[in-house]
């Protein structure tokens, strides 16, 4: 604005990155993402060749890349390969053999190929999380003196998860939730934070994010106004996407449902 002060810019960074953090952590890099899906590849199609009841090695590309899905997938879980393999599936047992012979493509074959290719580096999703820990060790001993605030993310990850917790514990910092409902019912609260995990329901992280830290839905304070934009359809809403074990609660909301229908 014409006739104010400059100002410093915040610094924006993704939580999903974490590449500065870890560089400054000293968190070696590997290469980039193609060089090693070809050599998960190459792997793959020594394996079939070596295993032909497996199909035809043709078929290696695609099980490569599904097989490094499942890599990034494990691994922004804080798991391995190893975890698999340790399942017990008796009940599954021929299908499972032939799984977790597979599998020793990444939890064997794969580490071997990091540690003489990769000097060490580990696979990103790995460094993502080696980076939010050190991070965290950085701030309990020196907290940032200025705010931090993370906002838009679900913590659909441990890795992000455990660093929205970070921010949320600093003297100055806040995570902002997108699109939290502020009527959650309490029943639907309690299934979202039980043993059984309910990630059909979009409130499914963000409920077990807040519970990691020891609060409530009561605990959310809005930012900003507080109103949604149509408070019928977030109502509406609310209702229909209840987790299974307590989808016939809505009859009880039947009345106020019909009414506010037109609205909604």
């Amino acid at each position: 604005e014409a006739g104010r002060p400059a100002a410093w810019l915040p610094r924006l960074s993704y939580v999903g990155e974490m590449a500065e953090e870890a560089l400054l952590a000293g968190i070696p890099a590997g290469s980039g993402p193609l060089r090693r899906t070809l050599a998960l590849m190459r792997l793959t199609e020594a394996f079939l060749a070596a295993n032909p009841e497996f199909g035809d090695p043709l078929g290696a590309p695609a099980l490569a890349l599904s097989l490094r899905a499942l890599l990034d997938e494990l691994q922004a879980a804080g798991l391995d390969a190893q975890a698999l393999q340790a399942l017990d599936l008796e009940q599954h047992a021929a299908h499972w053999d032939r799984t977790a012979r597979f599998l020793t493509i990444a939890a064997e074959h794969w580490p071997a190929w990091l540690a003489e290719n990769e000097h060490g580096a580990p696979d990103p999703e790995t460094r993502r999380r080696l980076a939010v820990a050190a991070l965290r060790a950085e701030w309990a001993a020196a907290p940032p003196a200025h705010p931090v605030i993370a906002a838009g993310s679900t913590a659909s990850t441990p890795a992000t998860a455990e660093l929205l917790a970070a921010v949320a514990r600093l003297p100055d910092g806040a995570v902002v939730l997108p699109g939290w409902d502020p009527d959650l019912p309490a029943d639907v609260w309690q299934e979202l934070t039980s043993e059984a995990p309910r990630p059909e329901h979009p409130h499914h992280f963000q409920a077990r994010f807040i519970a990691s830290l020891g609060l409530g839905p009561q605990d959310v304070a809005p930012w900003g106004e507080p109103s949604p934009p149509s408070p019928p359809r977030l109502r509406l809403l609310t209702q229909a996407l209840r987790p299974a074990p307590v989808t016939d609660h809505w009859l009880d909301a039947l009345d106020d449902l019909a009414a506010e229908a037109p609205a909604a």
